[in-house]
């Protein structure tokens, strides 16, 4: 059996001490962090903004393009009116599909801001230069494709 002397007596005693000591601080400290902390509850809410655009024609699509002859131009509008809350591109692409007359038609492309309005002007162009018989009595057939687009 080991016996117990003055000096292991004091350390036990003296861990002990520390023991408590440290409980306590911990308990103390504890309770001065609370204070920082709190509970609480909260709420959000959002909604998307409207994206709401009309297209209008001032004639009549397909086009019937009957009186276009080499050298000559015609100027077709398009009216735009941007009712959504964002701003949007507004974009006009033409494709010749058959390809039967040389008719060129320039890309498009307007941004418009929110809740405002306007028109896009396309042009269809016959060069000057082809001007051979061999376009008479041809159709040609111009798909025209319209893309809008949120730009915010």
């Amino acid at each position: 059996m080991k016996k117990f002397n003055k000096n292991s007596s004091f350390t036990f005693y003296l861990a002990m001490v520390l023991f408590v000591v440290c409980c306590l601080s911990f308990n103390v400290t504890s309770r001065l962090y609370a204070r920082f902390m709190s509970e609480g509850e909260a709420s959000d809410s959002a909604r998307v903004a409207s994206f709401d655009v009309v297209v209008g024609y001032e004639s009549v699509f397909p086009l019937a393009v009957t009186d276009l002859r080499p050298g000559d131009t015609r100027e077709y509008s398009v009216s735009v009116n941007n009712q959504g809350e964002v701003a949007v591109m507004f974009s006009l692409f033409a494709n010749n599909l058959t390809n039967n007359l040389p008719i060129s038609i320039a890309p498009v492309s307007q941004s418009f801001a929110p809740n405002s309005s306007g028109s896009v002007t396309f042009t269809l162009k016959w060069c000057a230069s082809a001007d051979s018989p061999d376009y008479a009595d041809k159709v040609d057939i111009i798909n025209i494709q319209v893309s809008v687009s949120q730009i915010d």
